[in-house]
């Protein structure tokens, strides 16, 4: 496949990424315009970005690095919802208050693979 065929394929796939993004994003943000969505977009993609590093490390049997991004993913979703109001009372939503480690209980990836056996 030629470079300039990558390139196209790339810049469709792109397109369709950020016109989906941008669907949710604009229901779930209610300053659809200016710096808190920019700032919104950003905090979410650096959440999902951290549970993707843990997933990586939990795999590679690290739970020490894994549990370290999932906190930060846990706090940057945090201050998503606190900066797009989700804590107010009619919305039943609240923020995180615990770290992810006192919600899910690591294991290591041993003993995962002997529970699926």
């Amino acid at each position: 496949m030629s470079q300039s065929k990558k390139c196209s394929i790339y810049f469709e796939i792109n397109e369709k990424v950020r016109k989906a993004r941008s669907k949710w994003m604009y229901r779930l943000i209610k300053e659809s315009e200016g710096q808190i969505y920019c700032l919104s977009k950003h905090l979410m993609q650096m959440s999902q970005s951290a549970k993707e590093l843990g997933n990586r490390f939990v795999e590679k049997d690290d739970p020490k690095l894994a549990e370290e991004c999932f906190n930060e993913s846990v706090e940057w979703e945090a201050i998503f919802f606190i900066l797009n109001d989700f804590d107010k009372e009619e919305q039943k939503l609240s923020t995180p208050k615990k770290k992810f480690s006192d919600m899910f209980k690591l294991t290591n990836k041993k003993e995962a693979q002997e529970k699926d056996v």
